[in-house]
């Protein structure tokens, strides 16, 4: 490999081949990059690899690297099977989430009767089954093979006992037939179905398949605060100055950003992807598409600051980080290939910073548990 300067690498070395890679500027050429290092970790070759990071942080050993990127028109019908059935794990969770395996089983197995483009961008789509009930696929794009991370996601978020991502799994669909759908409302987009697709030899397209929630409201977190008021009934949960509702509330908040964390995902308050019940008793956490990767400068500042807020954790949820090696997230990950080595390692070394982040808390003597 060749470095020719900050965030730029020209060719990598595999035996007698090569990949030739932009310069590494901006979100999507570091996307692009971490790919290729997913790829070639695949392979078992990664160890050799300069490791650079999501945006440019040049280092020279891969692990020293991540733990630096750490802060201090006739309508179509979509037939059930169109692939075989890929295994769906359901890990053991320390917080009790309901029993999700008829969910992953209608997501899996049930017809596709209708079909339409909610993101033009992401080609996010909503599905209506042949009984009715709804759900969101998201596609590989031939340039973004992100979606696999709402799969991913939802794996980590049951062994961390993170009840509010709505369950996901694997499917494929044909595409020839998802076009036909899409199209009767949205011509351009199902062009677009087909020109950011790649089908596989069977014609049909891999993809994340999510349970579809009705019935949700904004979260009014900026109304209410934003910031101050996390921190404010984080602070007091652990003082047993409120109850009921808000505390419950409390609880999920301080499980989310620890999952966030620990998943890499950065973007939860940047729109769209925290959401309430009507009820307001419910945390649901949507979008996941840019986690499991290594960030940015800003992208750390910015989890950096989330995690300072916490001073309470879920004990149940710290307990399962404790056991969280590397081997034990890809079992949960089940054969699917949904992270790649250099993924695995980032989400454990992760969890090994909000560890320490509980041992600071508790050095104080303060206690760092949640009622």
């Amino acid at each position: 490999m060749q470095v020719l300067g900050p965030g730029t690498i020209k060719w990598v070395t595999i035996g007698v081949k090569y990949f030739e890679l932009e310069p590494v500027r901006g979100k999507a050429m570091g996307m692009r990059l971490f790919n290729h290092m997913c790829f070639v970790s695949k392979l078992g070759l990664l160890a050799p690899l300069v490791l650079t990071g999501c945006q440019g942080s040049e280092t020279q050993e891969p692990r020293q690297a991540i733990a630096a990127s750490l802060p201090a028109p006739t309508k179509a019908t979509l037939p059930k099977r169109v692939s075989p059935t890929v295994s769906s794990p359901l890990p053991t969770t320390p917080v009790p989430c309901p029993n999700d395996a008829s969910t992953i089983e209608a997501l899996t197995e049930l017809s596709v009767q209708d079909a339409w483009v909610l993101s033009p961008r992401s080609l996010l789509l909503k599905l209506r089954f042949e009984n009715g009930t709804m759900a969101a696929w998201k596609p590989l794009l031939r340039k973004n093979k992100r979606a696999l991370n709402e799969v991913a996601s939802y794996r980590l978020s049951r062994l961390l006992g993170v009840c509010e991502v709505p369950a996901a799994a694997r499917r494929a669909l044909p595409l020839r037939s998802t076009v036909s759908l899409v199209s009767q409302r949205n011509r351009e987009a199902g062009a677009a179905l087909v020109r950011k697709t790649a089908a596989d030899d069977s014609g049909a397209v891999q993809g994340a398949i999510i349970s579809w929630i009705d019935d949700l409201d904004d979260t009014g977190l900026s109304a209410r605060g934003g910031r101050a008021f996390l921190s404010r009934i984080l602070e007091q949960s652990g003082q047993g100055t409120h109850s009921g509702d808000e505390a419950l509330l409390a609880a999920q908040y301080s499980r989310m950003l620890v999952f966030d964390y620990v998943s890499g995902n950065w973007d939860r308050f940047s729109g769209g992807n925290l959401y309430q019940s009507r009820d307001g008793k419910r945390l649901v956490l949507l979008d996941h598409n840019n986690a499991f990767a290594p960030w940015s400068a800003r992208q750390k500042e910015r989890m950096q600051s989330q995690l300072d807020l916490l001073t309470r954790f879920d004990r149940r949820q710290i307990e399962a980080l404790r056991g969280l090696t590397a081997q034990r997230l890809a079992q949960a990950m089940g054969d699917d290939e949904l992270l790649c080595d250099e993924a695995l390692r980032l989400t454990t070394l992760r969890a090994e910073h909000v560890l320490r982040r509980v041992s600071q808390q508790a050095a104080t003597g303060a206690n760092p548990y949640l009622p």
